[in-house]
């Protein structure tokens, strides 16, 4: 199955304590061919400086960035938390903006589609994490997340992104409290 036509993902609990534990995940968006989005001028450390200065397709703030070179040419991009407009509008501030605690872009060419959960008006602190482009459907805003960590391809050719499963007793998301509690591994094809 290509990564073109599938974002099925399924992600392997890791513990060595507990063993291995498979959980599917809620398909977000699927990584299509970047139809609509933001280009940039080039692919050059100044255009992608230039690109990522700004509003990138929904995404107008965005940290801990990872890049994964896909089979097919066109490349990843993960992002532990992010600011988005859901709509592809113009984001005023980041108050004004949906949260993810991670999101993707994919890179085809020279031009970036925004990947993310189902968003709602509700993206904030205390609840649920549904943005989030993996494990949404596990995560709690600044109490439970998920941060990816680094990605490699396997030989079956589904891209495996460890993701370190974060914690926060105080509910102040990233900030004093806050620390790992797990790795995950999420395959994508």
């Amino acid at each position: 199955m290509s990564v073109a036509r599938s974002v099925a993902r399924v992600i392997v609990v890791t513990a060595a304590v507990c063993g291995v534990l498979a959980v599917d995940v809620q398909r977000s968006h699927p990584l299509a061919r970047a139809e609509v989005g933001t280009c940039a001028n080039g692919t050059s450390t100044a255009d992608l400086n230039q690109l990522f200065g700004g509003q990138v397709d929904e995404y107008g703030g965005l940290d801990g960035v990872r890049a994964a070179p896909l089979p097919d040419g066109r490349v990843l991009w993960l992002f532990q938390d992010a600011f988005f407009a859901p709509s592809g509008g113009r984001i005023a501030s980041l108050g004004d903006a949906h949260f993810a605690h991670n999101a993707a872009l994919v890179q085809d060419g020279t031009c970036f589609r925004a990947i993310h959960g189902p968003a709602s008006a509700g993206d904030r602190c205390p609840n649920p994490g549904r943005a989030s482009y993996v494990g949404g459907e596990q995560t709690v805003n600044c109490s439970r997340w998920f941060w990816p960590m680094g990605a490699a391809m396997g030989a079956d050719g589904q891209l495996n992104v460890f993701y370190a499963l974060v914690g926060n007793a105080n509910r102040t998301g990233a900030s004093t409290g806050a620390a790992p509690d797990g790795v995950w591994i999420a395959r994508i094809d």
